[in-house]
């Protein structure tokens, strides 16, 4: 006896179907990442995602939209950042150094961290929005609790060291930086943070 198989119309069950929205997050995070911002397209990130253009241009508009999708810039601020902020002056930077370098050991926190770093490196319109961000955001919270004369500037300074750490551990990947453990990173690093924000 044959057996006949009867297929059936219409979506296919849940378990069958593919969350292409994410898909294409992923594929745009891991280009984004690779080739900076100027350097990805949105036909590039279908073709890795193995989706239609225009489904990319569904579910995201443009590329600076998809972009500020992957990296999640929703114009908020990490509570944790915050409640770093809001703990004691002996502790503060060497808790924050902590904190932040923790969270990129993250594989995909660091493609996130080097995707941004990328684009911003790379194009002016990027460049520009990550330091709109930074200034409004992050400097001045560092800045309202900087000791001493000019903390605008003090602020500016403590930006400069990270975005410097970040680039050199997280885009260049300059050993032994690269690979240096977060307690000495720690250890070597607050000091010149805490002089900055501090210091007399």
């Amino acid at each position: 006896m044959t057996e006949v198989v009867a297929h059936r119309r219409g979506r296919p069950p849940a378990a069958e179907q593919v969350d292409n929205r994410a898909v294409i997050l992923r594929a745009a995070l891991e280009e984004f990442a690779e080739h900076g911002y100027d350097g990805t397209s949105l036909r590039g990130i279908a073709r890795h995602a193995q989706v239609d253009p225009a489904l990319v241009h569904h579910y995201f508009g443009d590329k600076s939209e998809l972009f500020s999708t992957v990296l999640g810039a929703d114009g908020t601020v990490d509570p944790a950042f915050l409640a770093i902020l809001d703990g004691p002056r002996e502790t503060l930077v060497g808790d924050y150094l902590r904190f932040v370098l923790s969270l990129y050991e993250d594989p995909a926190q660091r493609e996130q961290m080097t995707a941004l770093l990328r684009a911003a490196i790379g194009t002016n319109e990027m460049a520009h929005l990550a330091r709109a961000f930074v200034s409004s955001e992050v400097n001045a919270r560092f800045a309202a609790i900087a000791a001493g004369p000019d903390p605008a500037l003090r602020a500016d300074l403590v930006s400069t060291q990270l975005l410097g750490l970040f680039v050199a551990r997280f885009v260049f990947a300059v050993e032994p930086l690269a690979s240096a453990s977060v307690d000495d990173l720690v250890a070597l690093i607050a000091p010149t943070i805490e002089r900055y924000l501090f210091g007399e």
